[in-house]
């Protein structure tokens, strides 16, 4: 099918390159004390992601939507200012774009440059630069101000967003896009906008609440789907068999203590250490007795 959307330089092969906007809470998740017969797990106070549990579209939500399909995010914050948006009166323009090759899913990509012409070009020399000499990789998308995502399936199907100035809605887009080529095992490898503030790296964690609950943590994600995906995965090869997302953050370390007993916390917090103590506090405030870390990453964390 003919993929509507845009994107951005520096390479990336399709392999799984995991690696970018919504925050959530940063605190500490609810314990639960397993039992023979464990009652449902209490929600953590870390809303769950949106992106597994979308709400309702209200009318605002749709208005909102309109304009941004329309004008991009930035657009849209720019008109209720009452400036313009793609380099008007008093906003510079600040290009990126997307390249990939006609033959295979490799990609690269450009930000913050001040003409579209340039961001291009950085695209273009990104992309074949992996290519081997081969060169045929075409723009697929050119932005300013603005965001934008890419996925990738293994079979040689892709897909990329339009550009939302969310990178969540990216995200979303872009696996639906890949999915609807025929893309059998879709993963967003690209998220990022233009100008670029820094790329959002995410980390997950999923729990399956069981007599002695089970956990996985993933790290090092360029996307929030991918951070989801990847931490149900490792859950599950810890033997969970009711893994359910917890935690789905950017920037940010996660943390999960359990007791023997079966009694777990976890903590989130931009320091390691401080996410590790207060996981063990969160299960001994619990009553879990001789609590400790078992699992703990930081988004940054180096992808073994």
């Amino acid at each position: 099918m003919d993929l509507k959307n845009s994107v951005k330089d520096t390479s990336c092969i399709a392999r799984s390159c995991l690696v970018v906007v919504s925050a959530w809470l940063s605190l500490g998740a609810s314990a639960a004390v397993a039992q023979e017969e464990p009652e449902p797990a209490p929600e953590p106070f870390i809303p769950q992601s949106q992106f597994e549990q979308p709400g309702p579209e209200n009318s605002l939500d749709t208005q909102m939507r309109s304009c941004q399909e329309t004008l991009g995010y930035n657009g849209c914050e720019e008109l209720w200012h009452g400036k313009r948006g793609q380099g008007g009166a008093g906003v510079p323009a600040i290009w990126g774009a997307l390249a990939v090759s006609r033959s295979t899913t490799n990609f690269g990509y450009s930000y913050d440059y001040p003409s579209s012409e340039a961001a291009n070009a950085a695209a273009l020399q990104s992309c074949n630069s992996i290519m081997k000499g081969k060169r045929d990789c075409t723009v697929r998308s050119t932005f300013s101000r603005n965001c934008i995502a890419l996925a990738t399936s293994d079979n040689g199907a892709l897909g990329y967003s339009r550009t939302y100035g969310d990178l969540v809605a990216d995200d979303r887009e872009a696996l639906s896009y890949c999915q609807n080529s025929g893309g059998k095992s879709c993963s967003t490898v690209l998220a990022y906008c233009s100008p670029n503030g820094g790329f959002h790296t995410w980390v997950g964690l999923a729990i399956s609440m069981e007599p002695q609950p089970k956990a996985g943590i993933s790290w090092g994600a360029v996307a929030q789907s991918t951070a989801s995906r990847l931490a149900l995965d490792y859950c599950a090869k810890e033997g969970g068999s009711k893994c359910k997302v917890r935690m789905l953050l950017y920037n940010q370390c996660v943390a999960f203590a359990k007791s023997p007993s079966g009694v777990w916390g976890a903590f989130n917090n931009m320091n390691r250490k401080v996410a590790e103590t207060n996981s063990i506090r969160k299960c001994t405030e619990s009553k879990g007795t001789n609590c400790a870390v078992a699992l703990s990453a930081c988004s940054n964390d180096p992808i073994k």
